[in-house]
């Protein structure tokens, strides 16, 4: 399985792909498959990013630091 340094590099990736592409004016279908994976990917890195780090994101909900997971928690909502 893939580790979060690599993720994130396959990405990039895959966004500098999508940038090539529309920049040679490629047919707009090709381009939003490609913006689709990308998507894709990065729905696939959060989910990842969570499961290795979801220990550390849990000790967030001490009352001194309940602000801060209610952050995480509204983006998380708004994926």
């Amino acid at each position: 399985m893939k580790n979060i340094s690599q993720r994130i590099r396959n990405l990039i990736g895959q966004l500098e792909a999508v940038q090539k592409m529309i920049s040679a004016d490629q047919d707009c279908v090709k381009v939003l498959v490609q913006i689709k994976a990308a998507r894709g990917s990065l729905d696939a890195l959060v989910a990842k990013f969570l499961v290795e780090n979801l220990a550390k994101c849990s000790s967030l909900r001490s009352p001194q630091k309940k602000k801060e997971f209610e952050k995480i928690v509204t983006e998380l909502a708004k994926v």
